[in-house]
């Protein structure tokens, strides 16, 4: 292992008391937090998360939840900060239909059959599982905000909803 100096060690902590003292409170909140989150949704979490928002915003002579690019949507904007008050709603949700999946079906949420998957996310929405209420609002505000935010943030995909409402939106507020 590697040893260090005395006066590299008495430096570094200089460094840091200083950064602590100077640095307002509200940056080193966050910067603990990424530090304590980075990288905290996994790719089942987020496939989980994928699957629960095309129950929320399906498919069908629009484009739906998957065709708006929600899942790389929720992978950027759950990795910083700023959408904490989402991340903890989003893994309750993930959690509560991957252990009932387990329980009903014995598989994985993303392993069990369409039917199965759709009988479970009818159940979290209709309030059959025990997730709050509050918990279910923030995903779909999430959600819809996936399907309808500028592309730069990760979602609507290639302005797909905003073409959709071509005849209710002036395409001069927007910079497509």
């Amino acid at each position: 292992m590697h040893k260090m100096k005395r006066r590299s060690f008495v430096a570094m902590s200089l460094s840091f008391a200083g950064f602590c003292i100077f640095a307002p409170a509200h940056r080193i909140s966050g910067w603990f937090n990424r530090l304590r989150l980075s990288g905290f949704i996994s790719d089942n979490e987020l496939d989980i998360a994928a699957f629960a928002a095309r129950y929320v915003y399906p498919s069908g002579s629009t484009p739906g939840a998957k065709e708006l690019g929600i899942r790389e949507f929720f992978k950027r904007q759950l990795r910083d900060d700023h959408n904490l008050h989402y991340y903890q709603s989003i893994r309750q949700i993930c959690s509560v239909l991957e252990k009932s999946s387990r329980t009903a079906f014995m598989k994985p949420f993303c392993r069990i059959g369409k039917n199965e998957r759709q009988a479970l996310l009818s159940d979290l929405f209709n309030g059959d599982l025990p997730v709050s209420r509050t918990d279910l609002n923030k995903f779909i505000d999430f959600t819809l905000e996936g399907c309808f935010c500028d592309p730069m943030h990760g979602g609507n995909s290639e302005y797909s909803s905003w073409q959709v409402m071509e005849g209710f939106i002036r395409k001069e507020w927007f910079h497509v």
